[in-house]
């Protein structure tokens, strides 16, 4: 927590999923044993490390590609996106 006890890092595991939407009706999700989540002092997610089995998938009108990976980073734009178990 910083000086005014807002979070600023957090660790989700047992196998959570990042969910994102992206611009023209694309989406983003991410599965890991283990998510680690930076905050802005704001409150949004800056950046998430996904680390181990990660699997990914982005959908878009012209297809999906798919990713995996021992461990990626992703970087975030402000207020989109959420986490689910």
């Amino acid at each position: 927590m910083d000086s005014t006890f807002h979070a600023q890092h957090l660790i989700a595991e047992g196998h959570p999923i990042v969910k994102s939407g992206a611009e023209n009706g694309a989406t983003l999700n991410v599965t890991a044993e283990k998510f680690e989540g930076f905050l802005s002092p704001a409150g949004w997610m800056q950046r998430i490390i996904a680390a181990g089995s990660v699997n990914g998938n982005r959908t878009a009108k012209n297809g999906t590609d798919h990713f995996t990976a021992a461990q990626v980073e992703i970087a975030m734009q402000p207020e989109r996106i959420w986490c689910e178990k």
